[in-house]
C-alpha cells in the first residue's frame, strides 16, 4: 500500500494505554480545577498502528480549525488545556467548554456527522458526572468505515483487514479533497 496513512513511526498498544491513562488524570484534573466547565477531547479514528505523521497532522490541524469555528458559531469561548500535534500516539487536544454538557455534545456530533471528514474525528465531551455519549443524545453508535455496521461491533470481531480499513479511510479524505 503506497498511502500517506502508512507512512510513520508506529506506537505500541502499550503506549496508547499508557497515553489514554495519563490523558484521563489530565481530564481528572482540568475537571477538579474547573468543576463548573467540561472538557472536549480530540482525537483521530485512524486504523492501524502508525498514528501520527504528516498527513495526519495536517487532518488533525483541519479538525482544529472546524472545532473552533462550529463551536464559535455557537456562542461557546473554548480554553485550551492541551495541545500537541506531535506524539507519536496521535494528535491530541483538550479544550475546556462552559456549558450545557449535552448541548455541547449535539455540537461535537453535529462535526462527526456533517462535516466530510467528520467520520475521522473522535470529539468526546467529559463533565464531572463523565462522558456524554452519542447514545445519550439517541444517535448510533460510529459506523465502520467498511460496511457502516457499527463500528464496535467489526473492530471487536476484526470483520475487515487493515488495508481494507484504511482504503475506506482514504476515501474518506480523497472525498474531502485531501492527497493521501
Amino acid at each position: 500500500m503506497s498511502s500517506r496513512l502508512v507512512e510513520g513511526v508506529e506506537a505500541s498498544l502499550f503506549e496508547i494505554l499508557e497515553r489514554r491513562e495519563y490523558l484521563a488524570s489530565l481530564i481528572e484534573a482540568a475537571l477538579n480545577e474547573q468543576p463548573e466547565r467540561c472538557i472536549l477531547v480530540f482525537k483521530l479514528n485512524i486504523p492501524g498502528a502508525v498514528k501520527n505523521n504528516k498527513l495526519i497532522k495536517e487532518l488533525a490541524e483541519l479538525a482544529e480549525q472546524v472545532i473552533r469555528e462550529r463551536f464559535a458559531q455557537s456562542g461557546i469561548c473554548l480554553e485550551e488545556l492541551f495541545l500537541d500535534n506531535n506524539l507519536k500516539t496521535g494528535p491530541e487536544y483538550l479544550l475546556s467548554l462552559k456549558g450545557e454538557p449535552f448541548h455541547l455534545k449535539s455540537i461535537a456530533l453535529a462535526i462527526e456527522e456533517e462535516h466530510p471528514l467528520g467520520r475521522l474525528f473522535d470529539l468526546d465531551i467529559i463533565s464531572l458526572n463523565g462522558q456524554i455519549s452519542r447514545q445519550d443524545l439517541t444517535y448510533p453508535g460510529r459506523r465502520c468505515f467498511c460496511c457502516e455496521q457499527d463500528a464496535k461491533i467489526c473492530g471487536r470481531s476484526r470483520a475487515h483487514s487493515l488495508s481494507d480499513l484504511l482504503l475506506a479511510v482514504e476515501n474518506i479524505l480523497r472525498k474531502a479533497g485531501l492527497d493521501c
